[in-house]
């Protein structure tokens, strides 16, 4: 899978001074960058879900404070509130999506039934899927899969 990420226009790097947003800016954040930055997450691109069960925080990145586990409201999934806004699978604060958790519940329930009776296995090779980035991202030409039914 190809990643372009880009640096902010201007060559912004996070200085507190010199640097002023116009009022009425639009400001889009690249929410896919920010998922696999390694300022953030270490090795970002692998797929490593025991990622979101220990704490993690770096002194360098000023006002950050780190990922923790502990800070949980007792949702099921990690959110932006334990990763102090560096994970935003649905945006956060007041304008977060309001129906994060049912969208979370709905796609596990749906994968839990879907692999009770299919094995999945993908068509191709991982490398070889595109993705295009817009306001959401998503492959370029579907993923395709071929499902066998279980026996």
């Amino acid at each position: 899978m190809k990643i372009n990420a880009y640096k902010f226009i201007g060559g912004y790097n996070g200085a507190k001074e010199g640097y002023e947003i116009p009022a009425g800016t639009d400001i889009f954040l690249s929410i896919y960058n920010l998922h696999r930055s390694p300022y953030f997450w270490d090795s970002p691109n692998e797929f490593e879900p025991e990622r979101f069960t220990v704490p993690k925080k770096d002194e360098n990145i000023e006002g950050w404070a780190g990922f923790d586990p502990d800070r949980s409201p007792g949702a099921m999934y990690p959110n932006e509130i334990i990763a102090d806004f560096a994970f935003l699978p649905f945006g956060g604060g007041p304008r977060k999506c309001v129906g994060d958790q049912f969208a979370l519940l709905e796609s596990t329930v749906a994968l839990a039934l879907l692999l009770q009776k299919f094995d999945v296995e993908l068509r191709g090779s991982p490398d070889e899927v595109e993705m295009v980035t817009g306001a959401t991202i998503h492959t370029k030409n579907g993923l395709w899969c071929r499902l066998r039914k279980r026996t």
